[in-house]
Protein backbone atom coordinates (compact mmCIF):
# COMPACT_ATOMS: atom_id res chain seq x y z
CA UNK A 1 0.00 0.00 0.00
CA UNK A 2 2.90 2.90 0.89
CA UNK A 3 4.61 1.98 -2.76
CA UNK A 4 1.64 2.43 -3.97
CA UNK A 5 1.10 5.74 -2.30
CA UNK A 6 4.92 7.04 -3.07
CA UNK A 7 4.67 5.94 -6.71
CA UNK A 8 1.81 8.01 -6.77
CA UNK A 9 3.41 10.93 -5.08
CA UNK A 10 6.28 10.45 -7.51
CA UNK A 11 4.06 10.73 -10.48
CA UNK A 12 2.25 13.95 -9.11
CA UNK A 13 5.70 15.30 -8.70
CA UNK A 14 7.33 14.47 -11.62
CA UNK A 15 4.21 16.41 -13.76
CA UNK A 16 4.58 18.99 -11.92
CA UNK A 17 8.19 19.84 -12.53
CA UNK A 18 7.11 19.36 -15.71
CA UNK A 19 4.44 21.62 -15.98
CA UNK A 20 6.48 24.39 -14.15
CA UNK A 21 9.42 23.92 -16.99
CA UNK A 22 6.23 24.06 -19.88
CA UNK A 23 5.45 27.34 -17.81
CA UNK A 24 9.03 28.52 -17.76
CA UNK A 25 9.27 27.94 -21.64
CA UNK A 26 5.82 29.19 -22.60
CA UNK A 27 7.10 32.89 -20.78
CA UNK A 28 10.39 33.08 -22.04
CA UNK A 29 8.84 32.34 -25.69
CA UNK A 30 6.24 34.74 -24.86
CA UNK A 31 9.32 37.64 -22.96
CA UNK A 32 11.08 37.07 -26.27
CA UNK A 33 8.93 36.80 -29.25
CA UNK A 34 6.03 39.07 -28.19
CA UNK A 35 7.52 41.33 -25.16
CA UNK A 36 4.39 43.80 -25.44
CA UNK A 37 1.92 41.04 -24.26
CA UNK A 38 4.08 39.50 -21.71
CA UNK A 39 3.28 39.64 -18.46
CA UNK A 40 3.38 37.11 -15.50
CA UNK A 41 -0.20 37.63 -14.82
CA UNK A 42 -0.99 36.26 -18.73
CA UNK A 43 1.60 33.03 -18.27
CA UNK A 44 -0.43 32.26 -14.87
CA UNK A 45 -3.85 32.39 -16.59
CA UNK A 46 -2.94 30.15 -19.22
CA UNK A 47 -1.61 27.91 -16.92
CA UNK A 48 -4.83 27.66 -14.66
CA UNK A 49 -6.56 25.12 -16.61
CA UNK A 50 -6.01 23.80 -20.14
CA UNK A 51 -8.73 26.45 -21.94
CA UNK A 52 -8.80 30.18 -22.04
CA UNK A 53 -11.51 32.75 -22.86
CA UNK A 54 -11.42 36.83 -23.37
CA UNK A 55 -13.45 36.79 -20.28
CA UNK A 56 -11.06 35.15 -17.93
CA UNK A 57 -7.89 38.19 -19.00
CA UNK A 58 -10.85 40.22 -18.29
CA UNK A 59 -11.50 39.55 -15.04
CA UNK A 60 -7.79 39.42 -13.92
CA UNK A 61 -7.80 43.22 -15.17
CA UNK A 62 -5.02 42.12 -17.93
CA UNK A 63 -6.53 43.88 -20.13
CA UNK A 64 -10.71 45.12 -21.68
CA UNK A 65 -11.87 42.90 -24.09
CA UNK A 66 -10.44 44.12 -27.62
CA UNK A 67 -7.28 44.08 -25.80
CA UNK A 68 -7.70 40.69 -24.33
CA UNK A 69 -9.08 38.94 -27.88
CA UNK A 70 -5.39 40.65 -29.78
CA UNK A 71 -3.37 38.78 -26.93
CA UNK A 72 -4.83 35.76 -27.05
CA UNK A 73 -4.81 35.76 -30.92
CA UNK A 74 -1.03 36.25 -31.07
CA UNK A 75 -0.77 33.25 -28.61
CA UNK A 76 -2.37 31.00 -31.31
CA UNK A 77 -0.08 32.68 -33.97
CA UNK A 78 2.80 31.76 -32.06
CA UNK A 79 1.64 28.25 -31.42
CA UNK A 80 0.76 27.97 -28.09
CA UNK A 81 -2.84 28.32 -28.12
CA UNK A 82 -5.28 26.77 -30.24
CA UNK A 83 -8.66 28.39 -30.54
CA UNK A 84 -12.45 26.97 -31.24
CA UNK A 85 -16.00 27.80 -31.02
CA UNK A 86 -18.53 26.40 -28.96
CA UNK A 87 -22.15 27.58 -29.54
CA UNK A 88 -21.10 32.04 -29.17
CA UNK A 89 -17.94 31.05 -27.05
CA UNK A 90 -14.31 30.91 -27.80
CA UNK A 91 -12.00 29.06 -26.46
CA UNK A 92 -8.05 29.08 -27.08
CA UNK A 93 -6.70 25.49 -25.58
CA UNK A 94 -3.05 25.38 -24.41
CA UNK A 95 -2.25 22.54 -26.06
CA UNK A 96 0.91 21.59 -24.78
CA UNK A 97 -0.13 21.94 -21.26
CA UNK A 98 -3.62 19.76 -22.09
CA UNK A 99 -1.58 17.04 -23.44
CA UNK A 100 0.33 17.14 -20.35
CA UNK A 101 -2.73 16.80 -18.34
CA UNK A 102 -3.34 14.03 -20.00
CA UNK A 103 -0.35 11.68 -19.62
Amino acid sequence: MLDAVEKSALDARNKILLIKELMCKVSERVKNETPKIYSKDLIEILFRQPYCKIKFLQDEGVGNRQTASSYLKELEVLGILASFKQGRELYYVNTDFLKLLAE
